[in-house]
């Protein structure tokens, strides 16, 4: 089946949620606690993403002893692996997906700055072009 969107610019980006180099990894584990997330983008002083947080980040400096309160995000993040254009296609979005086992992937503008993150979620909608759901909430 040929996806309803053509590129990731065309799908609502449901995940705008990021975090500083700096912000403290208790704020960021506050920030993912609360959106019900499991890891967000890393943007430096320009916006541009430098990594990213997740709860297993989180958890091993938990591990190490580390406090929350007193770590900056940059010293628990890890690279992202894959960062794509808004021109990206839905097909190639999901290859990354699949190979790479990813949950979500941050988007960025024409000038490398986090737009958002989209999500498996945000791709399947935008492949079958919605929820198929009729107002009342059954399955037409």
């Amino acid at each position: 089946m040929k996806s309803h969107y053509a590129t990731v610019a065309e799908i609502k980006k449901t995940n705008t949620l990021s975090a500083r180099e700096e912000t403290s990894a208790y704020q960021i584990a506050l920030a993912l606690l609360e959106s019900g997330l499991h890891g967000m983008p890393i943007v430096n002083s320009e916006g541009k993403v430098v990594g990213k947080v997740s709860e297993i980040d989180l958890l091993k400096a938990l591990m190490e002893g580390r406090e929350l309160e007193k770590t900056q995000a940059g010293e628990v993040m890890r690279s992202c692996p894959v960062v794509i254009d808004e021109k990206t296609s839905l097909e190639e979005v999901a290859h990354y997906m699949i190979q790479l086992h990813l949950f979500r992937i941050p988007v960025v503008d024409e000038n490398n700055h986090l737009v958002g993150s989209v999500t498996r979620h945000d791709l399947l909608r935008g492949w079958i072009g919605g929820l198929g759901l009729t107002h009342e909430g059954f399955w037409s």
